[in-house]
């Protein structure tokens, strides 16, 4: 007689039929039994044995169906006894054909795969969906397969008439729960989740090209797999946490993982989803009755291990007394949606399951076949035979291997440290206290990638590397603006005139500072040169700045004089220096009495007790007091930037090098004295030309220019039409351009706030097309990406990024606490660099970043209110509007 059963479908299994209909093309979360047989296999008893196991169960020979009412299991009609329902296939398409998703509404939820390897190997696979068989279930399941396979005779021992009573029974049951505490589970998901921030999975990821580039494909195994595997006397200590705390070692390793989040991630109340079973099943009913609900933890940075299993004290108590794990995932609508409840925590059973098939030889139960969503990050316990291991699975092209490879590493550690700590009783640890990093791991990041130490030019000054090259190239041309061009030869003399000229009327000593306002000439350079070799150091003003930015620049420098051109200096007369009590000098380069004065000065070097210690220059920039203040450079620092410029720029291939930045800002040191050092020629762009992108393209090409500073907001406008052979720009995120199309011209990122000296750190952007990779050290520098402790974080975690080595500023004029806050004494300065005086102190950047697996940094953005702008210089959104040029 034919019978028909409806039955509706739990709140579970709707969970995994909804997830079906939104991502149909998935069989996520798929229950795979997978093995090899050796020896002989009946293949016709085995298909039959499968169409008696599909008869004699209810929801394995049925479909789900959408109705008004609901979603329900309907029944199909029983299978003849000649039916196939076994898919024999080659062994290669296995993986394929176990990918093809479930037709939920059309098809029962399970398929079952043979194929043969040879006469006496077989490989067979069973695939079910997870609305119909979960963890508790799977054991039974492999039992019940062996019955059907090794005895004909065998049935199941409840009928299809009881099988659907018992599941109607349940599902009663399952709706009085719900239907009388369905208020007090919501009540108690809103408390326990209130306030839960996103970790993201940004410490797992790196930057993978073809996310904005569809041309490049990322080829690799797609889902992978980590061990961890603990000692034995490890998982005895775990257990002995359940007498002492009421931890079972799943709630305690769930407790690692979270204290590991909350440190790489500074998110203070952060939830871990995991699956729960819902109810205790008896064998014979198949069905899926697991939930899947988010456990929260809460984090200050007071908080000690003792506030940690408190909370789990009362987490357990109250989802068991409420019974709040009954609600159902998809009604827990006011947990924020956040990549953290996509980080599953589960455990799975300990026996060792297989299906035991007569007369075969061996049996071998392949590597677990999982189809976990490719976006998870799924850690699996596992105890098997008096082990605790614990399985990552993760999406290899949408996680980095060998940040998940750090990240299980420093879980394994912290397992253990935090384990010991609570044996002996130790709950009043604080968990900030806890370190990520073991010795390798902190060798690395701190030592190993800032081995940069490379000779150079210490016992000089930046116009003696100048001096130096004008004896080599008198005769080749060091500046063009416009018609105007000047043989180092000549720049020099000039320079040289100027020098002489400020020591002998002003007498000009060793760091004082001269601040100068030009518009952009040749005048500019010799001033500047003509600055240092008089054994001064130069303050930079912009002709646009207003008059009281002037005004606290001249008297933050207690300058004697002020050197410019006409008409740029007229309202500078009147102003008195507060810090001197009387006028200023003025010197105007384009005075008629004073160009006569000047030229006949000397045109010899002058000599000078400047050194490599003494200052270069002084460069305002904005910071959060709203005040201009003056960072101070070395010229120590000032030789190690041009020498590795002088290279990194490859002066030795290319001679003509343009000039775009306002002298404002320290690109322009970066931009000229790499030049005027190493003998090339440096082309002055004309402020007509930097505010035109055509009309710069057209200059570049006349004159056969092949290398210069480029901002990155005129990037992308440039490229298309330029000639350059190598660009170099400042600024944190450089330009999402593609790199394929560009690959013949070499892209330089190259990073440093004033404060340490123009340039810190340079990437070839053509190596991985990644805009926000600022690359590694120059030389001579080092970073380092600490916690608000100074302590290294891992890799692949961010942490604000500091900066030491040659370059680092004397500090801030005139402002020593300010000095004392971002420029500290460097806690991680070797012996061997202390002997050297070298590397001892450090600059508190304010930027974010993260060490990349390669050694790379990559910015992640600042973390304060300032804005960049100019390619290096930050106004803070808090400061007064000052025009100026970039």
């Amino acid at each position: 007689m034919k019978q028909e059963f409806l039955i509706k479908l739990t709140p579970y299994q709707e969970a995994f039929y909804n997830e079906w209909k939104v991502n149909g093309s998935e069989n996520e979360a798929a229950v795979i039994l997978d093995q090899t047989i050796f020896g002989p296999l009946d293949r016709g008893r085995l298909n039959s044995s499968l169409v008696r196991f599909i008869n004699d169960n209810l929801l394995v020979n049925s479909f789900m169906i959408k109705r008004s009412d609901g979603l329900f299991w309907q029944s199909i009609p029983l299978l003849s006894e000649d039916a196939s329902v076994v898919m024999e296939c080659d062994p290669e398409d296995v993986s394929e054909l176990i990918r093809q998703p479930f037709d939920l509404e059309n098809d029962r939820s399970a398929r079952f795969y043979l194929a043969r390897i040879n006469d006496q190997q077989y490989r067979i696979v069973y695939m079910f969906s997870p609305a119909l068989v979960d963890q508790l279930t799977d054991h039974f399941l492999c039992r019940e397969l062996a019955r059907y396979y090794n005895d004909p005779e065998y049935c199941h021992p409840i009928d299809l008439s009881e099988q659907a009573r018992l599941l109607l029974e349940l599902n009663a049951e399952l709706n009085e729960i719900l239907g009388n505490g369905k208020k007090r589970m919501t009540d108690f998901w809103k408390k326990h989740l209130r306030g839960m921030e996103n970790t993201g999975f940004a410490f797992l990821e790196t930057y993978r090209k073809h996310e904005y580039n569809n041309r490049v494909e990322i080829k690799g195994e797609r889902l992978l797999e980590l061990n961890i595997e603990c000692s034995e006397e490890v998982y005895c200590n775990v257990k002995r946490l359940a007498e002492t705390y009421k931890m079972t070692p799943y709630a305690y390793a769930q407790m690692v993982l979270a204290i590991l989040l909350h440190r790489i991630s500074k998110v203070g109340k952060l939830a871990i989803n995991y699956p729960v079973s819902i109810k205790k099943q008896q064998d014979g009913i198949l069905g899926s009755y697991v939930n899947t609900i988010p456990k929260a933890y809460y984090f200050t940075e007071e908080t000690r291990l003792r506030d940690l299993i408190n909370q789990n004290i009362e987490y357990v108590f109250n989802l068991w007394n409420i019974k709040a794990d009954y609600l159902p995932w998809g009604d827990i609508s006011y947990a924020p949606e956040s990549d953290i409840f996509k980080f599953t925590f589960s455990q799975t059973h300990t026996k060792d399951d297989f299906i035991d098939y007569k007369d075969a030889d061996d049996i071998i139960v392949n590597h677990p076949l999982r189809l976990t969503s490719y976006d998870h990050f799924l850690i699996e316990q596992e105890i098997k035979s008096g082990v605790l291991s614990y399985k990552i699975r993760y999406d290899g092209q949408h996680f980095d291997h060998e940040l998940v490879s750090g990240f299980a590493a420093i879980y394994k550690n912290l397992f253990v440290s935090i384990l010991d700590d609570l044996l002996h009783n130790k709950i009043n640890y604080l968990i900030s206290s806890y370190h990520l990093l073991d010795y390798e791991r902190h060798h690395q990041v701190v030592h190993s990638w800032n081995d940069t130490v490379r000779p150079y030019s210490r016992d000089i000054t930046v116009h003696g590397l100048f001096e130096a090259q004008t004896l080599k190239t008198p005769d080749h041309i060091a500046l063009v603006f416009g018609d105007i061009k000047l043989s180092y030869k000549t720049l020099n003399e000039k320079s040289n005139q100027l020098a002489h000229y400020l020591i002998k009327k002003h007498n000009i000593q060793r760091d004082e500072l001269i601040p100068i306002c030009f518009d952009r000439s040749e005048h500019m350079v010799i001033g500047i040169l003509g600055i240092l070799k008089a054994g001064g150091a130069y303050v930079p003003m912009d002709p646009g700045y207003p008059l009281d930015r002037m005004e606290h620049i001249i008297g933050d420098t207690g300058a004697r004089l002020v050197i410019g051109k006409g008409e740029m200096l007229d309202k500078l007369h009147k102003y008195q220096s507060p810090t001197r009590k009387r006028n200023f000098d003025v010197i105007n380069l384009t005075d008629p009495e004073t160009i006569h004065t000047i030229g006949e000065c000397s045109k010899n070097n002058p000599v000078t007790e400047t050194g490599p210690n003494d200052l270069a220059y002084v460069i305002y920039t904005s910071g959060t007091t709203g005040q201009p203040k003056g960072v101070m450079i070395e010229h120590s620092g000032v030789v190690n930037v041009v020498e590795f410029m002088s290279e990194s720029h490859q002066f030795s291939t290319y001679r003509n090098v343009g000039c775009y930045s306002n002298y404002v800002f320290d690109a322009f040191v970066n931009e000229v004295f790499p030049v005027l050092c190493h003998g090339n020629t440096l082309w002055l762009f004309s402020n007509g030309l930097r505010i035109s992108v055509d009309d710069l393209n057209h200059y570049i090409r006349d004159n056969d220019i092949e290398v210069s500073f480029i901002p990155p907001v005129l990037l992308k406008d440039l490229l298309p039409d330029t000639t350059l052979k190598l660009i170099f720009t400042g600024g944190e995120n450089f330009p999402d351009v593609d790199s394929v199309l560009y690959r013949d011209i070499i892209l330089l990122n190259e990073y440093g706030p004033t404060e340490v000296t123009v340039c810190a750190t340079s990437h070839h952007y053509n190596k991985d097309g990644n805009s926000r990779n600022i690359g590694c050290a120059i030389h001579n520098t080092t970073v380092y990406v600490l916690d608000s402790y100074l302590r290294p974080v891992p890799v692949g975690v961010s942490g604000e990024l500091y900066v030491g080595g040659v370059g680092v500023s004397r500090g801030y004029l005139n402002l020593p606490e300010l000095t004392k806050e971002r420029f500290l004494m460097n806690p991680f300065q070797t012996e061997e660099e202390k002997a050297l005086g070298y590397n001892s102190r450090i600059y508190k950047t304010g930027d974010l970043a993260r060490f990349l697996p390669n050694g790379d940094l990559e910015y992640i953005g600042r973390n304060d209110s300032q804005i960049e702008i100019g390619g290096g210089a930050y106004w803070t959104l808090g400061d007064r509007k000052c025009p100026i040029t970039i």
